[in-house]
């Protein structure tokens, strides 16, 4: 007895098609493995017929390259079964067959072999498997189909036919294929799957004049946006040069610095700005001669604009004289006619 059957493979049978092992559902066949005689089943019973009911069942079910394998195992407690494992034993049968149920279809080219002559099911659940007399290919494969209501349908009476459609069929008659693709586009679309031609083409161009205009708005939003960034680069810029020639001119940087300050503020804006702000203003010689306190620009600023007797009057005087000596010096000068006594 062989330790295995080919279930199934994927060449290409005497039906005219093949069956792709990655369309293959096995989950439910391998919960219940039975293994019958010539697909025959318990819904054909009567009373001569002993043989419909189960032979055994199938074990190590595995995909291997591209053939489906499984060992069977026959019921020893049935006479029958055991007569079906005799003559596999001694190599009188040494066929298998699927017995398949079909999912989905396809006649793309991608799914077709040379000399295919019906359509491949991509899809296909196993439902059972059988021990048979005569295979459909060099590979000792024979089928059965199951339908929709789970029932047989008889290949070997000579008048029924296999339960898919012949490719020349299609392709001179293409219009339930056209009918299908008009399904799958309207439900894409958001579309009732019965939308009709016409209605699916004017909501494509209704999609294909709004994914236009967004384009352009798209377009003029970087645009705009690159504009007030140049903006906003330009505006930094000359900020960064006025900051770095008020601080050069306040003595708190070295005008050997000003193009290193400048690139400064071109790789960061923020910190640069903070940097130089934190930075003191220096001592002139005189005041760190006289002893005088650095003041701050703002300060400087609000002090000249005041005269003697208002410097006077709100107690600034001290301030100016010890803090900017040079201001103190021109601002006495104005009021009395003459400079100060040195101290």
């Amino acid at each position: 007895m062989p330790k295995s059957f080919i279930i199934t493979d994927e060449s290409l049978n005497n039906h005219g098609f093949w069956l792709p092992l990655a369309g293959a559902e096995l989950d439910q066949f391998r919960k219940n493995p039975i293994m019958l005689w010539m697909h025959k089943r318990p819904s054909t019973w009567n009373s001569t017929q002993g043989e419909v009911l189960p032979i055994g069942y199938w074990d190590n079910i595995r995909i291997e390259g591209d053939k489906l394998l499984a060992d069977p195992v026959f019921d020893e407690n049935d006479e029958f079964a055991m007569k079906i494992a005799d003559k596999v034993e001694h190599g009188t049968l040494r066929m298998a067959s699927a017995g398949i149920k079909v999912i989905e279809t396809s006649v793309d080219v991608k799914n077709l072999k040379p000399g295919q002559t019906t359509e491949t099911p991509i899809k296909w659940c196993l439902r059972e498997a059988s021990i048979v007399d005569i295979g459909a290919n060099n590979n000792s494969l024979a089928l059965a189909f199951y339908d929709d209501n789970d029932e047989l349908i008889n290949l070997s009476d000579g008048k029924t036919t296999i339960p898919l459609r012949k490719i020349t069929e299609i392709n001179n008659n293409p219009t339930n294929e056209k009918m299908t693709e008009n399904k799958r586009l309207a439900k894409i679309l958001g579309l009732a799957e019965e939308a009709t031609v016409d209605q699916v083409a004017t909501k494509a161009e209704s999609l294909t004049q709004d994914i236009q205009r967004l384009t352009n708005e798209k377009t003029n939003l970087e645009t705009r946006l690159a504009d007030l960034e140049k903006k906003d680069k330009d505006e930094k810029k000359a900020k960064a040069i006025i900051l770095v020639d008020a601080a050069i001119k306040a003595g708190r940087i070295d005008a050997t610095a000003k193009e290193s300050w400048k690139k400064f503020f071109e790789t960061n804006h923020e910190l640069a700005d903070s940097s130089l702000a934190a930075i003191p203003a220096r001592t002139s010689a005189r005041q760190q001669l006289e002893g005088g306190a650095a003041g701050t620009e703002s300060e400087r600023s609000a002090l000249e604009k005041l005269s003697w007797d208002e410097l006077d009057r709100s107690g600034k005087l001290i301030t100016l004289s010890e803090k900017y000596p040079d201001m103190y010096e021109q601002k006495f000068e104005t009021k009395f006619g003459r400079k100060p006594n040195k101290k």
